[in-house]
């Protein structure tokens, strides 16, 4: 089977310039997105670490050509792109592609002057690399607790900078080995600065790994035969017969955030919105009232936290999540601020809010998106609202609306004015984002 991975992947590579049946315009909406949300996570708390350690590493926005080292600008934004968990998802691969693929780009592209011409079909080439490696790897990669925005990453980052960089045939495979064996990250980190840092390791890894191919660096021309990063990476249960795998080089693909935290918390969150809605809402004061939320079998993996004491850990916290919906009827960036997690009344009643997993029914699914979670407000044992919802919000089932990431760019732009670190206006970043995708 995985011998003939790197044929597809390779026939898509050569493939690329040729096709016409692509979207650049959704490649608009990830850059987008991305812009926003590296502005909005530039002055997090490790964002700013990241910059002490980085320090000729400038804002995406004002950084222009040649004057940072590549690897060195794809690991900061790459971070900083990841700081608030508010990046893009894809589903099937249960990662972030964007924030690992963007970053890597916009540094090579800069660094190396390159033209922008090829940007958005380098983009879908990372990200059809990305899903497919996530459906060759199967859902079992995940439970297993790698995170696989950071061993998916590399390779599909690694892929896109190499078809920047007009490498041959031979030069693409060994930058897929060279990404291979700079891959990892683990769900242990999440919480903690380590996992944005993950992201942002991955880009710089790419980068890294398609300049060593280009400067004549060999490796391995299949990075994924016997014992190899498939071997390596599956669970107990492997994932599609490569038969079943088909190259999608296509961003509508991808589901864009609404609420900057785990994606896993956003059905909750919009369970909980819907019920509050049936309610009123001082009866959450009450002691007395409890709340049960079931989510899918997988869905609370990620959420490793009860009750948080930082925003960091309110981002991997399912009850907190619930809660700040139900309290608030909103969650917005200023939802996972430290100050707002240790408010009083939603630290009260995270303790009352209790996440259920469905129990394993058949074969293990692929990726996340499967069955629906249900929500249902109590007060003693009497059900006094409920609600019920199978799409994540922002998913290709329920997209986001151009009206929406409007919205969410002005939300991360405000949110860094508020940090002190605004560098652009929601309408610079608008153009920016647009101006550096051009569509041919």
């Amino acid at each position: 089977m995985t011998a003939s991975l790197i044929d597809m992947l390779t026939r898509a590579y050569d493939g690329m310039d040729t096709r016409d049946d692509l979207d650049g315009g959704e490649v608009v909406k990830a850059f987008t997105d991305t812009f926003a949300v590296i502005q909005a996570g530039w002055g997090e708390p490790v964002t700013r670490n990241m910059r002490r350690a980085y320090p000729n590493v400038d804002s995406l926005h004002t950084t222009a050509n040649g004057t940072v080292d590549p690897e060195h600008a794809a690991l900061v934004w790459g971070t900083a792109a990841h700081a608030l968990d508010y990046d893009d998802v894809h589903t099937t691969s249960v990662n972030h592609p964007s924030a690992v693929i963007v970053p890597a780009i916009e540094a090579i592209v800069r660094s190396e002057n390159l033209p922008r011409d090829r940007v958005w079909r380098a983009y879908l080439l990372g990200l059809a690399v990305n899903i497919a490696l996530g459906e060759a790897l199967g859902f079992d990669h995940y439970v297993k607790g790698w995170h696989a925005t950071s061993t998916i990453g590399p390779l599909s980052s690694a892929a896109a900078i190499a078809y920047l960089m007009d490498l041959d045939e031979r030069a693409f495979r060994s930058a897929l080995s060279l990404a291979a064996a700079q891959s990892g990250g683990m769900q242990r980190n999440f919480g903690e600065m380590a996992k944005p840092v993950q992201a942002g390791l991955a880009a710089a890894a790419g980068v890294r790994a398609a300049r060593l191919a280009a400067n004549g660096i060999g490796a391995a021309a299949d990075a994924f035969g016997e014992k190899g990063f498939i071997d390596l990476y599956t669970g107990a249960t492997p994932g599609k017969p490569l038969g079943d795998i088909v190259l999608t080089p296509d961003a509508s693909t991808l589901s864009r955030k609404l609420y900057a935290c785990c994606y896993q918390a956003h059905r909750p969150i919009t369970v909980a919105l819907d019920a509050r809605k049936q309610i009123d809402p001082n009866l959450l004061a009450d002691p007395g009232v409890t709340v049960e939320v079931h989510v899918p079998f997988g869905g609370t993996g990620p959420l490793r936290v009860l009750v948080p004491t930082t925003g960091l850990e309110g981002k991997f916290s399912g009850p907190y999540a619930v809660a700040a919906a139900l309290t608030d009827g909103h969650v917005s960036l200023r939802a996972f601020e430290d100050d707002s997690v240790m408010r009083p009344e939603l630290q009260r009643l995270s303790t009352r809010v209790t996440l259920i997993e469905d129990a394993l029914d058949g074969p293990l699914p692929e990726g996340i998106n499967h069955g629906a979670v249900r929500l249902a407000i109590k007060r003693g044992d009497k059900v006094i609202a409920s609600s019920q919802g199978a799409h994540f919000p922002g998913s290709p089932q329920q997209p986001m609306t151009n009206a929406e990431l409007e919205t969410k760019v002005h939300d991360c732009v405000d949110y860094s004015v508020s940090k002190g670190e605004s560098s652009v206006t929601a309408n610079e970043l608008l153009a920016n984002a647009t101006s550096g995708v051009p569509i041919s």
